[in-house]
């Protein structure tokens, strides 16, 4: 096989990759594939190449650094770390942002290094880790709001038990019975909201009942 047959094989391959796929050379891209118009959101590869990554990025990455500062320390490694992964936010030119993860090959070439750059877009994943973490995050209110609502429900009980005992000790005074009997409704009331947030923490599921009042 010759060297041409090999080199239009490997540029077939590169083209029609599911993958989005770059070229990076003295700091600039010099090649792109149509998986990478299609995530970028262009139309003609002019409008990625010749480009610096930082200038399809937005200012700072999500750790706060600089994307012009970040990015050129990561090329600045290729000559002694050829091959590297780590996760990236690029922006297309609506303005919308999209984390990918980016693995990086440098190749030796006549002029340095020549990065062959592959992209994944892992929107998804990042989208499940966040809910995730709100996830862990209720979870951790639930349990919080269920020991406080705990040891609540531990005070109402005997102030429920004093009301009871009250207002059958104060039937010969109608006004300081009424009293009474307001402070044990209401403290009932309290317990039943409790008690729904007792069940909420403990996950349980409330089966609805007829009660006759």
């Amino acid at each position: 096989m010759t060297d041409s047959s090999t080199a239009d094989r490997y540029q077939f391959l590169f083209e029609n990759s599911a993958d989005p796929m770059l070229i990076i050379e003295d700091g600039l891209f010099t090649e792109c594939n149509q998986a990478a118009l299609r995530m970028f959101g262009v139309k003609d590869k002019s409008e990625i190449l010749n480009l610096h990554p930082s200038e399809i990025s937005p200012e700072y990455q999500p750790d706060g650094q600089r994307s012009i500062d970040k990015s050129e320390a990561i090329l600045a490694r290729t000559p002694h770390e050829p091959y590297q992964r780590f996760e990236w936010t690029h922006l297309r030119p609506d303005g919308s942002l999209f984390p990918v993860e980016v693995a990086l090959i440098a190749l030796p070439g006549d002029k340095g290094p020549i990065v062959h750059t592959s992209l994944r877009d892992i929107t998804t994943r990042k989208q499940l880790e966040t809910e995730n973490r709100h996830f862990q995050k209720m979870d951790a209110v639930g349990k919080l709001a269920g020991g406080i609502a705990h040891d609540f429900n531990n005070h109402l009980v005997p102030i429920i038990g004093y009301a009871e005992l009250l207002v059958n000790h104060l039937g010969g005074d109608p006004k300081a019975r009424k009293w009474a009997e307001e402070i044990h409704r209401t403290a009932q009331v309290s317990a039943l909201m409790i008690g729904k947030i007792l069940a909420v923490s403990r996950k349980e599921v409330g089966e609805p009942s007829t009660v006759e009042i």
